[in-house]
């Protein structure tokens, strides 16, 4: 307030305006001499230092927003990788878990594919070892019937040969060989033959 008095004191005084001018020295053709340097000096600084100083501070102002943002987003495309990351590891793990799972049942199928072939091949073992000893046993059939009819057959004509003709001779030796062919044959021969 006592600025705004004095001001409008100075500005009704003009006596005493000039007074003051004149106490301090002031001359009006130096005070615009020197009012125009000043306006001068200060475009130049404008021009030549302030003005390239304000574009370099607004260069790196964007430079830094530019990079903060580059940060902002470096940092999602990193939040992004870690959770593909961890979906491709999830995804791997499944898939070895079904690899494995995979695995093991292809293994249990071969092992049972082995197990059935091993059966089968046991079965047509023990069917050839069968026919074999079927075969075999018929072969012993054979020759303890044809040992056992010519044993009969000597015993026949020894006892026989002095009492009986040729002929019923004949008859008892075929007599003989029907009865041993019905033992041979008979179901109680094979199951005793078996337990010896």
């Amino acid at each position: 307030m006592f600025f705004l008095r004095s001001s409008l004191f100075f500005a009704f005084d003009r006596q005493a305006l000039l007074g003051l001018v004149e106490r301090f020295g002031i001359r009006g053709d130096l005070l615009l001499l020197q009012s125009v340097n000043f306006v001068a000096m200060v475009a130049v600084l404008y021009i030549f230092a302030f003005r390239p100083v304000m574009r370099i501070m607004e260069e790196r102002r964007k430079r830094i927003a530019v990079g903060l943002a580059q940060a902002e987003e470096a940092k999602g495309k990193l939040q992004e990788a870690e959770k593909l990351r961890q979906q491709m590891l999830k995804g791997a793990q499944c898939k070895a878990q079904q690899i494995v799972s995979g695995a093991k049942e292809r293994a249990k199928t071969y092992a049972l594919e082995q197990e059935k072939a091993a059966e089968a091949r046991a079965k047509c073992l023990i069917e050839q070892a069968r026919e074999v000893i079927a075969r075999e046993k018929e072969r012993l059939f054979e020759e303890v019937y044809r040992e056992t009819r010519a044993t009969i057959v000597s015993l026949a004509e020894r006892v026989l040969a002095y009492d009986v003709n040729a002929s019923e001779r004949e008859k008892y030796i075929r007599s003989a060989e029907k009865f041993l062919m019905e033992e041979l044959h008979d179901e109680d021969f094979a199951i005793s033959s078996k337990n010896r």
